[in-house]
């Protein structure tokens, strides 16, 4: 899995992007106005395929869950969109496939998805995606499989595609790769 941080209860990707449009006043020993910060930027923006000098951007709707989870509690609660991790690939055959839970009542295109993003550097020509199965419980999403030509990263999706309620949470865990 990715590299996270914890904090209260939201985790973020390490080499999240934050902006502060706010000055933050620092002090010196002898108690006067040392230095004022006008903003931190912590890493760059990413772009649609995750490109970016420093990291991934800040992932909203992204908590910690210590309700849920399989095998075990926690899990990643996820209210809206997608959450993208890096999964380091070597040549030969490879699978993942995560546990994934929705919310509420929704069937179809509406389940949460696992997606492999393409990386022709390592033969993965397009995207490859999988659905989990209609049903109220967790369900296993997967595995997708690939033939890894070379060593390299691809970005793999996590996704609530539950649009017809907002803020209703796809939970997952358990991510598995071979």
């Amino acid at each position: 899995m990715a590299d996270i941080v914890y904090s209260g209860s939201l985790i973020f990707p390490i080499g999240m992007d934050v902006f502060f449009n706010t000055a933050i006043k620092h002090m010196n020993p002898a108690g006067g106005i040392a230095n004022v910060l006008r903003g931190i930027s912590i890493g760059g923006p990413t772009d649609s395929e995750g490109n970016c000098p420093g990291g991934r951007h800040l992932q909203p709707y992204l908590t910690k869950s210590v309700v849920e989870g399989s095998p075990t509690i926690p899990s990643l609660e996820l209210k809206s969109g997608y959450y993208r991790f890096r999964w380091v690939v070597q040549t030969g055959s490879r699978t993942i496939a995560v546990n994934a839970k929705q919310s509420g009542s929704v069937t179809g295109d509406l389940r949460p998805s696992l997606v492999v993003k393409a990386n022709p550097n390592i033969g993965i020509n397009q995207d490859l995606s999988s659905s989990a199965a209609a049903g109220a419980g967790w369900t296993t999403i997967g595995p997708i499989s690939i033939s890894a030509t070379g060593t390299d990263a691809t970005w793999v999706e996590l996704h609530n595609m539950n649009t017809a309620s907002f803020l209703i949470p796809a939970y997952f865990d358990h991510i598995v790769v071979t």
